[in-house]
């Protein structure tokens, strides 16, 4: 029963940020906050494993987001950022969305949404419903279909990988190589523009 309760509360957090991802960088920065305090104290009392850094966790981590930042280099043709862009406000924009977005984020998806339904339902329901709920932010973030297919795709392995090592910092180190890729390296996001 609390496990559901749990779930009911993050999903009320999730559909409560779907008006304002990214036109708000204040108040989705307040999001990502509510995200990290709803789920951290959570996950340290319902499932305090996924906290453990091993080197299987790593190595998952960095070679399945190496593998995203290569693509993303790849695909782009190369990489758009140049020298001229690094501001300072632009730094501090990286710092947000790898420190705290990115974290907060996975912390919701992985932790919450992956970690408690495996303990009730299983492998697959966990996936499918941490995955759809993660790239349905990014359905509202993003109005091109290629991205939705590389959320759903991003999703998938964050979770696959999240299962195989029972460490969120695996989820973590894939979503910000795949990020570091595409949000900074191509897409030049600066949350303070």
């Amino acid at each position: 029963m609390l496990e559901i309760i749990i779930l009911s509360l993050g999903f009320m957090i999730h559909l409560w940020s779907f008006p304002y991802p990214f036109k708000n960088y204040k108040f989705d920065l307040f999001i990502s906050g509510v995200q990290a305090a709803f789920s951290i104290p959570i996950l340290i009392k319902v499932t305090p494993y996924i906290w453990q850094f091993s080197s299987i966790s790593l190595i998952t981590g960095l070679s399945i987001g190496t593998a995203c930042f290569l693509f993303h280099i790849l695909y782009n043709r190369g990489v758009r950022l140049k020298l001229s862009d690094l501001s300072f406000n632009f730094l501090i924009s990286q710092i947000v969305i790898f420190v705290i977005h990115i974290p907060a984020e996975e912390l919701l998806y992985r932790g919450i949404f992956f970690a408690i339904p495996n303990s009730i339902w299983g492998p697959l329901v966990a996936i499918t419903l941490s995955t759809s709920l993660s790239a349905m932010l990014y359905v509202a973030r993003w109005r091109k279909p290629l991205y939705w297919f590389g959320a759903v795709f991003i999703g998938f392995f964050c979770g696959m990988a999240f299962y195989y090592t029972q460490s969120i910092w695996t989820a973590i180190i894939i979503h910000i190589l795949n990020d570091f890729g595409y949000v900074t390296l191509n897409e030049k996001k600066n949350i303070f523009e």
